[in-house]
Parts: C-alpha cells; structure tokens; sequence
C-alpha cells in the first residue's frame, strides 16, 4: 500500500514506490529531516518511550507498506497505545 498525505502533491507515477522491494521490513519511509533521530534536538522523548537516542524517525508523508506484515505486527494498535500512553493523564 502507499500512503500519501492529503498536502501531498503527486507530480510524476508512483510506479517505483508500488514496485518498491522492502527487503523484509514492514514500511519504507524517508528519514525526517527536523528531527532525524530521536535524540535529535526537538526529538522524542526517547527515554520515557523506552526507545535509543540514535533511533531513526520519518517523515510519515509518503509510505510504502506491506500490509500483510503491518497486520500481522499489529502496527496501527501498538501505536495508538503508545499515543494514548503518551497523551492519556495516568489514572
């Protein structure tokens, strides 16, 4: 699957990235270029995530999924638990 933003503007085919080989991994994004990891000025708040500094984060724009991998990983709910972790006031 891609996904694309709705502030997207698509202005060639996007054969290559339905063609995309993602070698394994369960989505393709490109690395975000204000906060290019999580320790990054601006970043996450890695250590309450529980994740390294030198993490990677994207540019959640533009990406390319394989969709039976996302399912299975259960990706859409372990990050909305991660959001409502993160957002929630503790009770």
């Amino acid at each position: 699957m891609i996904y694309i933003d709705t502030d997207v503007a698509v202005r060639q085919p996007l054969d290559d990235l339905w063609e995309m080989n993602l070698h394994g991994h369960t989505v393709a994004a490109v690395r975000d270029p204000v906060v290019p990891w999580a320790g990054a000025p601006l970043g996450l708040p890695w250590s309450e995530l529980g994740v390294p500094p030198d993490s990677p984060c994207f540019n959640s724009g533009v990406l390319v999924i394989e969709t039976e991998r996302w399912r299975s990983e259960r990706i859409a709910e372990r990050a909305l638990d991660l959001l409502v972790r993160q957002v929630a006031p503790p009770r």
